[in-house]
């Protein structure tokens, strides 16, 4: 599973595309003018382990990118 990686002075942060994931379906949700997210297109980790929180929703972490589509 990828992460994205923010270096601070501190140390690392890692935040899966998971995590991701849910808070960006759980954003978009927010959007009075969403009903809802097309499940067919769930974020590959949630389709793997049968998670239902991020349905709708890639994560794609490329060369310090994170990608995400939303299939509303």
């Amino acid at each position: 599973m990828a992460a994205a990686e923010i270096k601070t002075l501190l140390g690392v942060i890692s935040i899966s595309e998971q995590v991701l994931a849910t808070i960006a379906r759980d954003t978009a949700l927010q959007i009075n003018e969403v009903m809802s997210m097309d499940g067919r297109y769930s974020h590959g980790i949630s389709s793997v382990i049968g998670d239902g929180d991020a349905e709708g929703v890639r994560v794609s972490i490329r060369n310090k990118n994170v990608i995400i589509d939303l299939y509303i």
